[in-house]
């Protein structure tokens, strides 16, 4: 994860390392696929002076110095970024936001998950709190999504020739279809059992469910449609 410590926005563009496929069987990718979309539209002409406000906790105690970053689509084939810093009361302001447009916000921190994605349309006034749990908590964390979203969740695991064995201390992150070549809007790990939860997320296609430790090729597979959805992820060596 990287950190964000100013408030100018950045165009992203990055390649993902990743691909999709229509069924629910892991792939593994190792080099950057390039979009095969037509040519993409025009960049929208955003206003950018919204601001957005909140507080970063896990269980009500505010998290210090954690690193916020605001995604959102410019359109053109592209996705705009800023960020800030929380302070000791957990609370971030981050200025330079698209008026009226759809914006995801993502807290970093060492040894903390954001396990649920956190969306709102700005307006004037708005203000977006975010949880994290802490990797330790990870077995016993059970957050809920909120009404429209989904969770998804499963078990991370590799084939043996003893039977499947589960795959601990994974990187599960999910991507928004909204995003184009964003950073994922959730992501966690996955605990002892090899277990994983990702909830806020679109009942709409998740185009990338991605999981990725050292050792094992990177598994990238697409998510339909749906509610809740229990969804177990096969690593490779």
């Amino acid at each position: 994860m990287h950190q964000l410590s100013g408030r100018g926005s950045v165009v992203v563009c990055l390649g993902l390392l990743l691909t999709a496929c229509g069924s629910n069987e892991p792939l593994t990718s190792a080099s950057p696929v390039a979009p095969t979309s037509p040519a993409a539209p025009a960049v929208l002409n955003l206003t950018l002076n919204a601001t957005l406000s909140g507080v970063v906790a896990e269980n009500g105690h505010p998290i210090e110095n954690a690193a916020v970053a605001v995604q959102w689509s410019c359109g053109g084939g592209c996705s705009s970024e800023t960020g800030g810093v929380t302070d000791a009361a957990g609370r971030y302001v981050i200025a330079r936001l698209p008026d009226g447009a759809p914006v995801w916000a993502t807290a970093h921190k060492d040894g903390f998950v954001q396990q649920c994605a956190a969306t709102i349309v700005m307006r004037a006034g708005v203000s977006l709190d975010l949880g994290l749990t802490s990797i330790a908590s990870l077995s016993t964390a059970q957050p809920v999504s909120g009404a429209g979203s989904r969770a998804v969740s499963g078990t991370v695991f590799e084939a043996t020739p003893s039977g499947r064995r589960p795959v601990a201390d994974t990187l599960v992150s999910a991507y928004s279809e909204a995003l184009y070549y964003a950073d994922p809007i959730a992501f966690t790990r996955s605990d002892a059992a090899g277990r994983y939860l990702l909830c806020g997320l679109s009942v709409g296609r998740i185009p990338y469910l991605v999981a990725e430790k050292e050792g094992y090729n990177v598994s990238s597979v697409p998510v339909e449609p749906g509610t809740d959805t229990t969804f177990d992820i096969q690593l490779h060596r």
